[in-house]
């Protein structure tokens, strides 16, 4: 069980597979929902957190992202999830339904990971300064909020990689997280002590992340 003591724990869930994901698109849709895989991530992430209870939930406004509390943790708390619009992912206008290939084909950009300033280079991406800052802002009053709490963040691959550039200093940075990615830590109001990792590929612990031991769930 989550530790009861004045510490809080901060737990981010990536959403589950979309079309365009399946398709390996950079893609930022509102609309778009969890294909058949997506739930099946859903509803099996959910089996293995099951334990955990959450004071407050917030979440990316997308709807991939509320689906996937609904399958994971049950619609009841997809209803009480706090939307948090900043929590949403890079805008990829410019390059929407086009892979990594077709991106280098058409703007010779070879791009690395969601927050990559060749990103920048593109006309309608949101500038990658802009999207660290409004997503660090945002989560940065969440955490105000949650000392002494436990907080799951529903959101996708590139505010977690805000999180991890911008709190805790992860570097170098994985270039993608698979969906339904699950990270925790423990919050005491100033620092965070990495806790738990489920679904994340295997060069996230060696030799990235070795710290990230598990936090008996």
């Amino acid at each position: 069980m989550v530790s009861q003591n004045h510490y809080g724990n901060i737990f981010f869930l990536r959403h589950g597979e979309t079309v365009s994901n399946s398709k390996r698109y950079w893609s930022n849709y509102f609309y778009e929902g969890l294909n058949e895989n997506g739930i099946r991530q859903a509803e099996e992430i959910g089996k293995r957190i099951e334990k955990l209870k959450f004071d407050a939930i917030y979440t990316s406004p997308h709807k991939r992202c509320i689906q996937t509390i609904s399958y994971s943790i049950g619609p009841e708390n997809a209803m009480r999830a706090i939307q948090v619009v900043d929590l949403k992912e890079r805008e990829m206008d410019g390059v929407q339904n086009m892979t990594s290939n077709d991106i280098m084909n058409k703007f010779g950009t070879n791009v690395g990971t969601i927050l990559s300033e060749d990103f920048d280079r593109i006309p309608e991406i949101e500038k990658s300064d802009l999207f660290i800052a409004r997503v660090s802002i945002a989560l940065k009053q969440i955490f105000q909020e949650s000392t002494g709490k436990n907080i799951l963040i529903v959101s996708h691959g590139g505010t977690m990689s805000v999180f991890l550039k911008d709190f805790i200093n992860i570097d170098p940075l994985p270039r993608t997280f698979l969906n339904c990615a699950f990270l925790g830590m423990e919050y005491d109001g100033e620092k965070f002590n990495p806790r738990v990792s489920l679904n994340m590929k295997s060069d996230w612990y060696a030799p990235i992340n070795p710290s990230w031991k598990g936090l008996p769930l």
